[in-house]
C-alpha cells in the first residue's frame, strides 16, 4: 500500500528501522507528470510500458505529449527534494530509452521534462528549476559582465563553448554525469594546445599546462577520466550519486577558474563567431568604452 508500512529483506539499509523487533521500511508511491517536447508532436504510447530497477516497479504512460511516470519504492518516512530527484535519476534510464525508442523509428528528437509530482497519491511536489549544489549565485540572476565574459569566450574559443555545453549535460547527474564531465575537461585542455603543436604527439604538454593553469592534480581528472571510462567505450555507467556530483563538481570548477584568466572584455565587443577568431568589433549602436 503506498505510504505503507511492510517487513522485507532490504536490498539497502539507509531506509530500514526497527520496530517491535521487526525490520520496518516505508514504500511510498510517487508519480511524476511531464511533457514531451516538440509539444505539437501529440506524442503518445499505445499502452503503458513497465520497467523494474532492483526494487522498483516502474510505469510509464504517454498520451498527447503528457508523460507519467509511477514507481513504487521504498524510502524513508520523511521525504526531501534529494530523495526525490535520486528517485527520478534512476527513472531516467527507462524513460529515455523508451522515448529514444520511438524517435529513433520516427525521425525526432524527443525530450521530457518533469513538471511536478505525486506522492503517496496525494501531495503534489513541484521540482526546482535549478540545483542549488550548483548555483553560483545566490539569486537567479548573471551578472550582465559575466555574461559578456562567458558570452565572447563561448563565440571566439568553440572547446570552452563545447565545455559548457558538456557540462549542461553533466547536471542531470545521470548515467552519463561522468563521461560529460570528462569530456567538458577535455574541451578545455585543447585551449591549452599551442598552434604548432600536434593535438596527439603533444597531448602530455596541453594536460600538463591545464593542470598548472587552472590548479588541478592529474589524479583528479584521472578519476573523473576512470569513471567516464564505460561509457566513452560503450558501457553502462554504476558510479554512485555522491561521485557524480563531485565529477561534475571538478568541471564547473575548472571552467571557472580558466573564465577568472580570461582577459577582460570590453563592453562594445562583439566577437567574431563565423571565424572564431578573437578579433574585436565596436558595435556602433553601443558606443567607444
Amino acid at each position: 500500500m503506498p505510504g505503507g508500512r511492510r517487513d522485507k529483506k532490504l536490498l539497502s539499509e539507509d531506509y530500514a528501522r526497527f520496530e517491535s523487533g521487526k525490520v520496518i521500511v516505508m514504500q511510498h508511491r510517487i508519480i511524476f507528470v511531464g511533457e514531451v517536447s516538440p509539444r505539437a508532436g501529440d506524442w503518445y504510447f499505445d499502452g503503458p510500458v513497465y520497467a523494474a530497477r532492483d526494487d522498483e516497479r516502474i510505469q510509464m504512460i504517454l498520451q498527447n505529449s503528457v508523460f507519467q511516470v509511477r514507481v513504487d519504492t521504498d524510502g524513508p518516512e520523511e521525504l526531501d527534494d534529494d530523495w526525490f530527484d535520486r528517485v527520478w535519476l534512476r527513472c531516467l534510464a527507462p524513460v529515455r530509452a523508451s522515448l529514444d525508442i520511438m524517435g529513433f523509428h520516427i525521425g525526432a528528437t524527443l525530450q521530457v521534462e518533469r513538471l511536478t509530482a505525486l506522492v503517496n497519491d496525494g501531495v503534489a511536489l513541484f521540482p526546482a528549476h535549478t540545483q542549488p549544489r550548483f548555483r553560483l549565485n545566490d539569486n537567479l540572476r548573471v551578472d550582465g559582465d559575466v555574461m559578456n565574459a562567458y558570452f565572447y569566450a563561448a563565440m571566439t574559443n568553440p572547446p570552452f563553448r563545447h565545455a559548457l555545453a558538456d557540462v549542461r549535460q553533466a547536471q542531470r547527474l545521470d548515467d552519463d554525469a561522468a563521461f560529460y564531465s570528462y569530456r567538458a575537461i577535455e574541451g578545455l585542455r585543447q585551449l591549452f594546445v599551442h598552434e604548432d603543436e600536434s593535438d596527439k604527439k603533444d597531448k602530455a604538454k596541453s594536460w600538463e599546462r591545464l593542470r598548472s593553469a587552472l590548479n588541478v592534480t592529474e589524479a583528479e581528472i584521472g578519476a573523473v577520466a576512470d569513471a567516464a571510462k564505460a561509457r566513452r567505450h560503450g558501457g553502462d555507467d554504476e558510479t554512485a550519486f555522491a561521485e557524480r556530483v563531485k565529477h561534475v563538481h571538478l568541471a564547473r570548477n575548472l571552467i571557472v577558474r580558466y573564465a577568472e584568466q580570461m582577459p577582460k572584455v570590453p563592453a562594445n565587443a562583439v566577437p567574431d563567431v563565423e571565424s572564431g577568431g578573437s578579433q574585436l568589433e565596436e558595435d556602433p549602436e553601443l558606443g567607444s568604452t
